[in-house]
């Protein structure tokens, strides 16, 4: 009895971290991509955007299992406009890295990535940001490999 009681409290707790995180995104860059990243649309199109400067966002798109229309799968930023862009102009950080649990290890997050990097450096940064958790083993490794990161781990 007390047991279970500890799990109910202990994943409220979770939950409201989690929901209090997620208020807080989009209250931040994802409530507005488009003006956060300083995206702007692609000429002749009425829906796609594009970088116009040393921010960015990607999304990663697959067909829906009945082929007739698109979902996302992943997304990456790259955020000039954080406090690692004022220590460093040559710097960005590398945000909202995310790709659906069911679509991860197949080389989702890897291709965001290397999307990302060509363009930082084409914006002549010379170094991306990233903090993130100890938890996220296999993703820092990913980073590694990708090279080109700086990581701030935090637990």
């Amino acid at each position: 009895m007390v047991l279970a009681a500890s799990m109910v409290l202990h994943r409220q707790f979770i939950s409201r971290i989690f929901m209090g995180r997620m208020n807080e995104s989009m209250n931040s860059d994802l409530g507005d991509v488009a003006a956060n990243y300083k995206l702007r649309p692609v000429v002749g199109s009425s829906w796609e955007l594009e970088p116009s400067g040393r921010s960015a966002f990607w999304v990663a798109e697959t067909s829906t299992p009945d082929g007739l229309g698109k979902e996302i799968v992943g997304c990456v930023g790259l955020d000039y406009y954080t406090r690692y862009s004022k220590e460093d102009p040559t710097s960005a950080e590398l945000r909202r890295m995310v790709v659906s649990p069911h679509h991860q290890r197949r080389g989702i997050g890897s291709k965001l990535l290397r999307t990302l990097i060509p363009y930082a450096r084409k914006q002549g940064l010379k170094s991306i940001m990233l903090s993130t958790s100890t938890f996220q083993a296999p993703a820092v490794a990913m980073y590694q490999r990708l090279g080109g990161l700086l990581i701030r781990k935090w637990s």
